[in-house]
């Protein structure tokens, strides 16, 4: 079975025997710290990083870990348009199915907020994988995967991106156990069932392995 690990604010600090799974999921559940800051709390601040994102949609997580990671470079991978009806990203979420109009705010908006970073923020206005092919193995320190949320969108961009990794690097994404959303959880388990590696979940719904 796969192990899986709960981080609740403070990576290193794993919980005791004695508290109640109950108790930890009130507090997780209270937490303030968002996707991001999940994301954050993995990537070394002096370093050179090269990072994508799956789903970028307003650039609330691309501006924060831009801002924060100054040596970040970061591919921002989101189609901005409608998807086919008989497609299985129609069926994500409600996000993926706004109208024309609204996909194109997100766009200009995602804009806006990541232009202070420069070259470091490079929009890749495609599907998962179109950008895929553009990538080199190897290439990089971490991928989030948020954007296509059914089982097979998750099951498709773990194939596609997981030997993007450099050693070491991270994968990780957002909707774990959402009540809604129950093909990402689903996915995850399934694709890292046959790998050594934990399974680590964060707050606001993340989850993250490390290679």
């Amino acid at each position: 079975m796969k192990r899986i690990r709960r981080v609740l604010g403070n990576r290193n600090k794993r919980p005791t025997p004695e508290i109640n799974i109950k108790e930890l999921v009130k507090k997780k559940r209270r937490s303030k710290r968002q996707r991001w800051d999940a994301i954050l709390s993995r990537l070394p601040i002096n370093r050179p990083l090269v990072g994508a994102e799956i789903g970028v949609l307003n650039g609330n997580t691309a501006f924060r870990i831009l801002r924060a990671r100054p040596l970040l470079v970061h591919y921002m991978i989101d189609p901005w348009t409608v998807p086919k009806k008989d497609s299985s990203y129609f069926n994500s979420d409600e996000n993926a199915i706004k109208s024309s109009m609204a996909h194109e705010a997100a766009y200009n908006k995602t804009l806006k907020r990541v232009e202070f970073a420069g070259g470091r923020a490079i929009i890749m206005r495609m599907f998962s994988h179109e950008a895929a092919q553009k990538i080199k193995d190897g290439s990089l320190d971490f991928v989030f995967v948020d954007g296509d949320h059914t089982y097979l969108g998750v099951s498709k961009d773990l194939k596609l991106w997981i030997n993007k990794l450099k050693k070491g690097g991270w994968i990780g994404g957002h909707d774990y156990d959402h009540p809604k959303l129950p093909g990402v959880k689903k996915a995850v388990d399934e694709f890292f069932e046959g790998y050594t590696e934990q399974i680590e979940l964060d707050d606001n719904r993340t989850w993250f392995v490390r290679f």
